[in-house]
């Protein structure tokens, strides 16, 4: 798995990126009104942040560096909106080609 150094402000916005896919996924991706308002959530934070919408924005271009975080616009966003990344790029790390010369690990099979 990679290894990301992130501040708390940018663990904050992405967990709560994480935690909205998750949990409200017809709101996803969001918008930054919206991910400052999950970042700032009271309920299941520890500590409370009170973030403002330059925090998160800060947060979120670091993390677009970094490939962790994404920036939706155009005609079908009204206003920007932000996703993460991160289980796409750890999903396409681990999917690396199959060594032709290895026979694959034998596992469960369908037949009876």
């Amino acid at each position: 798995m990679p290894h990301f150094d992130l501040n708390a402000i940018e663990q904050r916005v992405l967990g709560a990126l994480i935690e909205k896919e998750m949990a409200t996924p017809e709101y996803y991706p969001l918008s930054l009104n919206a991910l400052v308002n999950a970042s700032n959530q009271k309920n299941n934070r520890e500590p409370v942040m009170q973030l403002v919408e330059t925090d998160v924005l800060n947060a979120i271009e670091i993390m677009r560096h970094k490939g962790v975080t994404y920036e939706h616009s155009g005609r079908e966003h009204r206003v920007p909106k932000y996703s993460q990344g991160l289980g796409q790029k750890t999903e396409s790390q681990q999917q690396r080609p199959r060594d032709p010369q290895r026979p694959p690990l034998p596992g469960p099979t369908n037949s009876r």
